[in-house]
């Protein structure tokens, strides 16, 4: 009998602790056009009005805080009309997050649920720092802005700005996926807006560890991720999404504080089409002159001393224009003041910016350890007369700074095609510097320059803006001219003969009978995440030549069409 007693007591006992151990998940549903907030809120049948932490939320929704492991789903197709922010207090856990899903499974409602008001508010909005929390298929906008402007009394509209997600501090373990973002703040290129009245944001926040954003569109919003960085930054993943029109920048990545660290940045497989024509100066139309515009803008300029690890990766993205008369912002990835970054298997369509593709101002701190900057593999195919790449000293375009010797610069396996005529000032790569003893910090070999003018790149300047005469342009002083310091010892200037790449043609791949496809650089060593594999996934060889560009093979699938406006159903996919 006592032992049966004790095989109870300890049964009991494994019973409380498994009780006590368990994390009981529970679901709510939010429907703002037919809930109501004293119903239960437990299935779609007594669905709230509100969310937990929407101030203006009443009864048992008021009342109801959120635990790790719940999950809060909105009805699809509903528009919900804030008041207020919807706060995030409450963070998750480790394999319980919180989660705010606007209709993922499509089985409630139709398509994603929309967050929407007229006011200059925030949606979701984390006083501190958020751990654990996802976001799904939320449509976010518009907020704050106006549909249509108010009249035009002679001065810019002060800012209204719209944000779709905010931490005010850190975001750890945060996933948002499948999200929509539109119309935050003003956006409209005419007058009454004025560069200073377009602000809004996508989402933004401090810090990030383990932030993953997927499948997600951008479009009509300042800068549609402000990835701010004061203490640390790692396993910050931006991947299959989208980001067209209507964007001052796409992706901000700013350094705010001395000391701060980064590495395990891994922005890839992106579409950038079309994001920065409506402000450029051919087709600005308000106040003063547009906003200064980039596609990844990696900034650190107003810091003096930061650490950044050998994992900071953008590679496997598209960037492309199609609106004539584009001149761009300032690059598709502008890196200021001397980031280490590794650049790849990206192709750049069309593209005339004001600076160059990939602009790189190369900062001269003297207590920063070595930086490294890798531009690999890379398709330039240009229109226009501007540069893929621009390398300069401290500032972009500023010709009177020093380099920082500790600085190291690859570009190997690269293709230059610029099919721009009756332009003299056509170039692929641009070294801007007055130290012109900077070359022994640069390596740049195996690359392919294709010009219909005949001048072809790379070329130094110098303070004065002249040229010098080595390295030499290929144009005018021949493959032996850019041999003379090593240089470019296994490159050349040859037509790479893509598929159907020209004027028009957007399909990249090599021809079976191009120069490029066996004459690469092995860069198996280098080990970079997604560098094993070409932009389509075809493997790279392990030993021997690899092709120029961002194609290893010329079998591979066309590169996806251009998908306009508005909206698709899910974020998009570059790769098969």
């Amino acid at each position: 009998m006592l032992s049966k007693v004790k095989i109870f007591h300890g049964a009991m006992m494994v019973g409380l602790l498994l009780s006590a151990s368990t994390t009981f998940a529970a679901s709510y549903y939010v429907d703002y056009v037919g809930g109501l907030d004293s119903n239960k809120g437990t299935n779609t049948t007594v669905a709230w009005k509100h969310c937990p932490g929407d101030a203006v939320a009443t009864g048992t929704a008021a009342a109801t805080s959120l635990a790790p492991g719940d999950t809060v789903y909105f009805k699809g197709g509903v528009s919900y009309i804030l008041a207020n922010s919807i706060m995030v207090k409450t963070n998750g856990t480790t394999g319980n997050p919180i989660t705010y899903d606007g209709n993922t499974a499509g089985t409630w409602g139709t398509g994603r649920a929309i967050f929407t008001s007229p006011n200059a508010l925030i949606a979701f909005l984390a006083p501190g720092s958020l751990t654990n929390v996802n976001f799904r298929s939320l449509e976010l906008g518009p907020i704050g802005g106006a549909t249509t402007l108010p009249a035009d009394t002679g001065v810019a509209l002060p800012a209204k700005n719209g944000v779709g997600i905010y931490s005010m501090g850190a975001m750890s373990s945060v996933k948002i996926d499948n999200c929509y973002f539109h119309e935050l703040g003003y956006w409209q290129n005419q007058k009454p807006v004025g560069p200073g009245s377009i602000d809004g944001v996508g989402l933004r926040c401090l810090d990030s560890v383990g932030l993953t954003i997927t499948n997600c569109e951008f479009t009509k919003v300042a800068r549609a991720c402000e990835m701010q960085s004061q203490i640390i930054t790692t396993n910050l993943v931006i991947a299959n999404c989208k980001f067209h029109d209507y964007i001052v920048w796409c992706i901000d990545l700013c350094v705010q504080a001395n000391g701060c660290q980064r590495d395990g940045i891994y922005i890839h497989d992106c579409q950038f089409i079309n994001n920065d024509w409506a402000y450029d100066a051919n087709h600005w139309t308000g106040y003063d002159t547009g906003p200064h515009q980039d596609g990844i803008f990696d900034r650190t300029d107003s810091v003096g001393f930061f650490r950044d690890g050998t994992n900071i990766n953008f590679y496997n993205n598209l960037f492309q224009t199609t609106v004539p008369n584009t001149i761009g912002g300032t690059a598709c990835m502008y890196l200021e003041t001397g980031p280490q970054a590794n650049i790849y298997n990206n192709v750049f369509l069309y593209h005339p910016v004001a600076n160059a593709c990939i602009t790189y101002a190369c900062a001269n701190r003297g207590q920063e350890p070595s930086t490294t900057l890798r531009i690999y593999n890379n398709t330039f195919a240009l229109n226009g007369g501007y540069p893929g790449i621009t390398i300069s000293g401290e500032e972009a375009n500023n010709f009177d700074r020093l380099w920082d010797t500790n600085c190291l610069i690859y570009v190997q396996n690269n293709v230059f095609a610029d099919f721009t005529t009756n332009n003299n000032n056509n170039s692929s790569l641009v070294l801007n510097t007055a130290n012109t003893e900077v070359r022994s910090y640069l390596f740049f070999d195996y690359n392919c320059y294709l010009s219909y003018d005949g001048y072809v790149s790379p070329y130094f300047k110098n303070d004065t803006h002249a040229f010098l005469n080595s390295p030499g342009v290929f144009g005018q002083f021949g493959l032996a001219g850019m041999r003379f310091n090593g240089w470019e010892t296994n490159g050349m200037a040859a037509n790479p003969i893509f598929i159907n790449g020209g004027f028009t043609g957007s399909d990249l791949h090599l021809q079976t009978n191009s120069p490029c496809l066996t004459v690469g650089k092995n860069l198996s060593a280098v080990k970079l995440s997604g560098l094993s594999g070409d932009l389509d996934g075809k493997s790279r060889p392990t030993t021997g030549a690899w092709a120029m560009g961002a194609y290893q093979t010329s079998t591979a699938a066309v590169v996806p069409p251009v998908i306009p406006a508005p909206k698709p159903a899910t974020g998009l996919r570059m790769t098969n």
